[in-house]
C-alpha cells in the first residue's frame, strides 16, 4: 500500500500542510519553572519536528498564572515569546506547521483548590470543585485570546482549544458536569458560551485568518454526558463561531474514557467519530484514538473518515515513524505498547529520574541528551551478551549497530524472556509489537543470536570474549516461608505458568499477589469457570497505574473474583490457606495456590565472571529488579557506553 492520500498536501484555513500526519498535542510536561520553556521539552519537539508529519501541536500549555500544571509550558505572559519563538523557527527548518495547544486543567489544580462550572464530584476527587464565577469566566476568556496572540507572535501557525476529556472547556460543554442556571448552563447552546466566547477572544486578539482548531470530546462515553448527537451539534454551533477545524476526541473525567488509551482498548476504537462532526460542520476532521501504523491512517483517510489523522504516542515511541513507512521499512517502526508509562511513571515511586514523559519502548524519549544516537566504537570487541530478555537485546543491537561483535545466548528456546509472559493475555497485542521489532533490530546490525544454551562457567572458559554483558533477568519468587502441612495440602505452582498454560490448577484457587500478574491469572482462572479468591498482602493493585488496575479490578468483579486486599498468606493447611484479614484470620479452602508475589534476581554467573577474571556488566532484572521501561534503559545505556 502507498500513502498516497497521507502525503497529499492539506489546508486549515490559511495553514497549508504538506501532508496529512499530525503530531497530536500531548502533555508532554518537562518545562521549567513558571512554564518556561526547558531544553529537554525543546529537544523532545524538534527531534519529533524532523519526523516528516505536515503539523505538529505542541501539548498543553497553561494560559494564566494560577494554572501552574506539572510541568506543562505557560503562555501566560511575553517572557515566553522569545524561547517559543526560537523553538518555533527550528521546528520550522525541520518542514512541519508548528500549532499550540491552549488548555485549562479544571479540577485538580495544583493548589488543591479544584475549580468547574458546577460542583459535581467526580469519583476519583475528594471533594467538590468550587463553582466557577462569572467574573472568573470572564478572566479566562481574556486570558486564551492573550495567549493565542502570543502564540501568533511567537511563529506559531495555529492555536487548539483543548476541549476534550475533562479539561475546562469540555466541563462546560457537558451536561454531565454541567449543571448551571445562568447563561453558561442548561441548553447545549448556552453551555457552549464559554467556548464561543474564547474563539471571539481569539479572533480579537490573533486574526481572524489565525486558524483555530478544537479538541473535543465528540461523545463523553457516560451515561448523563454529552451524546455522539450532541457532539454535532457541538461541532455545528463551533463552526458556526468560527472554528477552522476539528480534532475528534471522547469520554470525560468520571469514567476515565479519554485519548490515554491502553492495551484494553482496541484499535482506531473513536476514529469513526470524526465524519460525522465533519459532514455537520462543514469543517476538516482530525481523526485520532489508538491509530499507531501509517498504513492504517492510509487506509482511514481512503475511506473518507477524516481528512487529516491524529497520531500522539506513537510519534514519542518512534520520531521517524513516517520517514520509515514512506520508505517502506515497516518492519523498523517501534511501536507504541499502549501501556501509558509515558503519561504516569514520575507520578509513581521509580528509581528512574524523569524532567517529564517517558517511553517503555524508546528510552530516549524526552531524554535526547542522556541517549544521543549510538557513536561507532573506537575499538570493536568481541561482546557475549548473556540472556535474551529486554535489557540483553536492546544492549545486543546498540553494541553491534556500533561496530562490535556480538554474540546473544539463551537458555530457552525463544528470545523475549519474562515479556513474552507479559504479552500472552488477548487484549496484549501491542504487547506482542516489540520482541519482533528487537529481533529486526539485531538482525540489521549483525547480532549472532544462539537459543538453547545454557551458558555455564566451562562455557565462559571456552569463549572467553572481551566483555560479558550479564542480562540473565530473573526467577519468580518462591513460596514465602509460612507453615505448610506435613502431608497433603493444596498444590503451589507460579502465575507465570499459568499464564504460559505450563501448569494446570484445580477447581478451587487461591491466588496470592495482587499486582498485574495475578489479577490477570486469577481473571483468566475464573473465566475458565474455576472459584477464584486472591490474596494480597497490600492494596489491590498497588504500586500500578490507577487507571489500568481499576480496569483489572472490573474485570475481576466481572468473572466473579473474591478478592482480599490487606491480607497477607498465613500458612497452607491441609484444606487450603489461612490469611490475616482485618485483625481475623481467614480460611479460603483450595485445590491449588498460585503465586503471583514478583520475582527475584538470577545472577549466578556473577560470581564465576568475578574468579574469572573477566570484564563484565549486569544489567536489567539481574542487577535490580524493575520492568520493562528499566529493563530496556538498562540495556541502551549500556550499549552506548561499552
Amino acid at each position: 500500500m502507498t500513502l498516497e492520500k497521507l502525503l497529499a498536501p492539506g489546508r486549515i484555513n490559511s495553514m497549508e500542510l504538506d501532508n496529512r500526519l499530525v503530531f497530536a498535542p500531548i502533555a508532554a510536561r518537562g518545562a521549567g519553572p513558571e512554564g518556561t520553556l526547558s531544553p529537554a521539552l525543546a529537544r523532545f519537539y524538534e527531534e519529533r519536528a524532523k519526523g516528516g508529519m505536515g503539523l505538529v501541536i505542541m501539548g498543553h500549555t497553561y494560559c494564566w498564572r494560577e494554572e501552574q500544571t506539572d510541568g506543562s509550558m505557560g503562555l501566560w505572559c511575553d517572557a515566553h515569546i522569545p524561547p517559543l519563538a526560537e523553538l518555533v523557527r527550528r521546528m520550522h527548518a525541520c518542514g512541519p506547521r508548528v500549532a499550540v495547544e491552549l488548555g485549562g486543567r479544571g479540577t485538580r489544580r495544583p493548589d488543591g483548590h479544584s475549580i468547574a462550572p458546577s460542583p459535581v464530584r467526580f469519583a476519583f476527587e475528594p471533594e467538590p470543585p468550587r463553582e466557577i464565577p462569572v467574573e472568573m469566566i470572564e478572566y479566562f476568556v481574556e486570558c486564551y485570546g492573550q495567549a493565542a496572540r502570543r502564540a501568533r507572535e511567537a511563529g506559531f501557525d495555529a492555536v487548539e482549544i483543548h476541549a476534550a476529556h475533562g479539561k475546562l472547556v469540555s466541563l462546560f460543554l457537558s451536561a454531565y458536569s454541567n449543571r448551571r442556571s445562568d447563561a453558561y448552563g442548561g441548553t447545549l447552546e448556552k453551555r457552549t458560551l464559554f467556548p464561543r466566547q474564547i474563539v471571539a477572544a481569539i479572533r480579537r486578539q490573533a486574526g481572524e485568518d489565525f486558524p483555530i482548531i478544537f479538541r473535543f470530546s465528540a461523545d463523553d462515553m457516560v451515561e448523563g454526558g454529552n451524546t455522539a448527537a450532541d457532539g454535532l451539534e457541538i461541532a455545528r454551533i463551533m463552526s458556526r463561531a468560527g472554528v477552522d477545524a476539528f480534532e475528534c476526541s471522547a469520554g470525560n473525567q468520571e469514567k476515565g474514557w479519554n485519548t490515554s488509551f491502553n492495551y484494553f482498548f482496541p484499535k482506531n476504537c473513536i476514529a469513526h467519530l470524526a465524519r460525522p462532526v465533519g459532514d455537520a460542520s462543514g469543517k476538516p476532521v482530525i481523526a485520532v484514538g489508538k491509530i499507531n501504523d501509517p498504513l492504517v491512517a492510509e487506509h482511514l483517510l481512503e475511506e473518507g473518515a477524516a481528512d487529516f489523522i491524529s497520531l500522539g504516542r506513537p510519534f514519542i515511541t518512534d520520531p521517524e515513524l513516517l520517514i520509515k513507512a514512506k520508505e517502506g521499512r515497516h518492519r523498523e517502526i517501534r511501536r507504541c505498547i499502549y501501556c501509558l508509562n509515558c503519561f504516569t511513571y514520575k507520578s509513581r515511586k521509580n528509581r528512574i529520574p524523569t524532567p517529564g514523559i517517558t517511553c517503555t519502548v524508546n528510552p530516549a524519549a524526552m531524554r535526547e541528551a542522556e541517549f544521543p544516537a549510538p557513536e561507532p566504537a573506537a575499538a570493536p570487541r568481541r561482546i557475549m551478551v548473556v540472556g535474551g530478555g529486554l535489557a540483553g537485546m536492546e544492549a545486543a543491537h546498540t553494541l553491534a549497530g556500533r561496530g562490535h561483535h556480538v554474540d546473544l545466548y539463551e537458555k530457552s528456546a525463544e528470545l523475549g524472556g519474562q515479556w513474552t509472559i507479559a504479552g500472552k493475555a488477548e487484549y496484549k497485542s501491542d504487547f506482542r509489537t516489540l520482541v519482533p521489532w528487537m529481533l529486526n533490530a539485531m538482525k540489521q546490525t549483525g547480532v549472532n543470536v544462539h537459543t538453547g544454551v545454557d551458558v555455564d562457567r566451562g562455557f565462559l572458559e571456552a569463549q572467553r570474549p572481551d566483555v560479558v554483558v550479564l542480562a540473565t533477568g530473573a526467577a519468580p519468587r518462591g513460596l514465602p516461608p509460612v507453615d505448610r502441612p506435613a502431608h497433603g495440602g493444596p498444590a503451589v505452582v507460579q502465575g507465570m505458568d499459568v499464564i504460559m498454560d505450563r501448569a494446570e490448577t484445580g477447581d478451587r484457587v487461591v491466588v496470592v499477589g495482587g499486582r498485574y500478574i495475578g489479577m490477570e491469572v486469577a481473571t483468566k482462572l475464573a473465566k475458565q469457570g474455576k472459584d477464584v479468591s486472591l490474596l494480597e498482602a497490600l492494596e489491590i493493585g498497588h504500586g500500578g497505574i490507577p487507571r489500568l488496575v481499576g480496569i483489572y479490578r472490573n474485570e475481576m468483579v466481572a468473572a466473579k473474583v473474591r478478592f482480599y486486599p490487606n491480607s497477607p498468606l498465613m500458612r497452607l493447611n491441609s484444606e487450603g490457606v489461612d490469611a490475616a484479614n482485618n485483625g481475623s484470620m481467614l480460611t479460603l479452602p483450595c485445590d491449588t495456590v498460585v503465586l503471583a508475589i514478583g520475582t527475584v534476581p538470577v545472577n549466578g554467573l556473577a560470581r564465576d565472571l568475578d574468579e574469572l577474571g573477566m570484564e563484565y556488566h549486569a544489567i536489567g532484572d539481574c542487577r535490580q529488579i524493575g520492568d520493562a521501561l528499566y529493563a530496556i534503559r538498562e540495556g541502551a545505556l549500556l550499549g552506548r557506553k561499552l
